[in-house]
């Protein structure tokens, strides 16, 4: 492709001079009805282009959408204007101010499928440049249509598909008289092979956007230099209801690991700002303890500090990533509780660790058969959906229609509702063995501020099951976990030994047995695990490298799943050393990094490949092989 090539399917129509252009928004929503194949361009000619162009642009985009939301073929295109159809997108009431109307395309190897715009969370960027935000294109790279991503090959088979996204992000994509080209992408698009692309104006070139993203040209590696534009990206809320001031101090850090990495602190008076802001509905008067976010050139968390004062965030070193013209305090998430589940890796590494088989096969016979009570019980239907939370609280939803009486009088949509449940759950069971366990929690981690937790020491020995109770316990480092809402309702702290883990978690030492304590002074941290800051290397970064700038961890009391083998030793997770580029990164550095990535990513494979010879070995994930 050319630069600057024509790619629309309606370009030698409307090299006609004697036809006036039509509205972009109807242009494109014309185009995403042709790329799906719902209207061909070889039977539309210009008395319909002359038709479309006629109406009013509100009523021809409705129009259009309704076609493209059919998903079926129109043969004859002139019957598009005798449709009768309701509101569309485009009469819509106003969105919220946080959300975005986003135009996404799809490239395959063979073509270019252009989607209806869709309501989303917004990000910086777009709320920044909100007058020109139907200007920004979200784009993703995949396989042919409902294959899913592109993976390469041993015998690079796939090459001539990788020089294909090459060039679309080298040359853009045209769409009418716009012209798409690379901007950036976040860091969650880059995982699933996306970008944003933005059409520039005279006076607002794409560069010009990466300049007001911040001041990134100290940063010698293209990964990182990618992933700090990436920041800009994340979809955040905007919190523009009161003025905030910074307050900076330094981390923790001893043997080459930062305790505190990423964890910074705000105060109780502005975290219930945040909450009456946001809307967050809570079961209490208090504020979630914990919100991720970005500030600038900043991120990570802040966690509540009974000793910050009013509007002050406390800042550590190790969160400052890049210097922002954009100084706003932006929430990605909080602190909430979710419900904890096994799954195939961590599976087999407890059984490397001592736990018995048999333990895995009867809590799963024992949620198939609670799924299957739930259709015809409501107390045990309430009892799952309230225990087993889904991160966006669904479950929950469904357990209020319960009480609400529609289970009880088998309302049709509520019954379909719960079935649907089911075979979600049972699924999830017999593809990622994902078993719920009722005595465990799934949350964000945050640090001691007060080093009154007890943290790891290199010289604490492996212990085995023979050895006693209370030396077991008197060597494992401490946690504390408290629940906002426990079996009767009020706050619960959780104590006693429990396990501390990642997701992926495929290595033995990722796993840690922890011991859960009450500290008074930390009793205003709910729904989070908070870690300690002294000891010889954090905890998290344990646990298959993590560390607490938004990270969450699986926290599990289930006595039946406490291993034989405590405190193995954790992997070295010291990253390979980085090869600075020596030059100033320009963009067709970050479109050929993308493109490699692409190339090499194998994670999924390793994945499968780690659990096949994991239990294929009779050592299972402890097997040197």
């Amino acid at each position: 492709m050319a630069p600057h090539e024509p790619t629309s399917t309606l370009a030698d129509l409307f090299k006609d001079e004697s036809i006036p252009p039509l509205a972009f928004p109807v242009r494109y929503q014309l185009e995403v009805c042709i790329s799906h194949g719902y209207l061909s361009e070889h039977n539309l000619g210009q008395e319909f282009v002359r038709r479309l162009r006629e109406m009013d642009p509100t009523k021809a985009q409705d129009v259009l959408e309704y076609v493209a939301n059919q998903e079926k073929r129109i043969f004859a295109p002139m019957e598009l204007f005798d449709i009768k159809i309701i509101k569309g997108s485009a009469s819509r009431p106003p969105i919220p101010q946080y959300c975005a109307f986003i135009r996404s395309a799809t490239v395959t190897p063979s073509t270019v499928y252009f989607n209806t715009p869709t309501v989303e969370i917004s990000n910086r960027v777009i709320r920044y440049y909100a007058e020109h935000a139907d200007r920004f294109l979200r784009v993703r790279f995949t396989a042919e249509k409902d294959e899913g991503k592109i993976y390469s090959t041993d015998k690079d088979t796939m090459n001539e598909v990788f020089t294909r996204v090459k060039r679309a992000l080298r040359n853009g994509i045209k769409v009418g008289e716009r012209h798409y080209e690379f901007l950036a992408f976040g860091n969650s698009q880059f995982r699933e092979n996306g970008a944003y692309f933005y059409a520039s104006l005279p006076h607002l070139q794409a560069q010009q956007i990466r300049d007001w993203m911040g001041s990134f040209d100290e940063i010698p590696y293209v990964a990182q230099y990618a992933a700090r534009l990436g920041q800009c990206f994340s979809t955040t809320r905007a919190i523009i209801g009161t003025r905030t001031t910074i307050k900076e101090i330094e981390d923790e850090e001893r043997n080459g690991y930062v305790f505190t990495d990423g964890v910074g602190m705000l105060s109780p008076f502005l975290a219930q700002l945040i909450t009456h802001e946001l809307g967050i509905v809570r079961t209490s008067s208090e504020p979630p303890s914990i919100f991720q976010f970005r500030m600038g050139g900043c991120k990570g968390i802040l966690a509540v500090s009974p000793h910050s004062k009013l509007q002050e965030i406390t800042i550590r070193r190790s969160q400052y990533k890049f210097a922002a013209r954009h100084e706003g305090l932006e929430i990605i998430r909080w602190s909430q509780f979710a419900a904890s589940n096994l799954n195939r890796q961590i599976i087999v590494v407890l059984s490397a660790l001592g736990v018995p088989d048999e333990i895995f096969i009867e809590k799963q016979k024992a949620q198939l058969a609670d799924l299957t009570l739930a259709m015809i019980s409501e107390l045990k239907a309430l009892s799952m959906l309230q225990k087993d939370i889904d991160p966006n609280q669904m479950t929950l939803t469904l357990a209020g229609m319960i009480l609400d009486g529609f289970q009880k009088c088998q309302e049709p949509f509520m019954i379909s509702m719960l079935h649907l449940w089911r075979a979600w759950s049972i699924k999830y069971l017999k593809e990622k063995a994902r078993i719920t366990i009722e005595k465990g929690a799934f949350l964000l981690g945050c640090v001691d501020e007060t080093a009154t937790l007890k943290g790891h020491f290199n010289q604490t020995p492996v212990l085995q099951a023979h050895e006693s109770t209370k030396a077991k316990l008197k060597s494992l480092p401490e946690v504390f976990v408290q629940l906002s809402k426990g079996a009767n309702g009020k706050p619960k702290v959780i104590l006693g030994p429990m396990l501390l883990a990642r997701n992926p978690s495929l290595h033995p030492g990722d796993i840690r047995v922890v011991q859960g304590v009450d500290v008074r002074a930390l009793r205003h941290l709910k729904d989070a695990v908070v870690v300690p800051q002294t000891g010889d290397r954090p905890i998290v970064n344990m646990c298959s490298g993590g560390d607490l700038d938004g990270d969450d961890y699986l926290v599990i009391w289930d006595p039946e799943l406490l291993p034989r083998e405590w405190n193995h030793p954790p992997m070295d997770f010291t990253p390979a050393e980085k090869i600075p580029l020596g030059r100033q990164i320009i963009p067709d550095d970050l479109t050929s990094f993308f493109v490699e990535y692409m190339k090499n990513d194998n994670l999924s494979r390793i994945a499968v490949a780690h659990l096949a010879f994991a239990d294929f070995m009779e050592d299972g994930v402890k097997s040197t092989k």
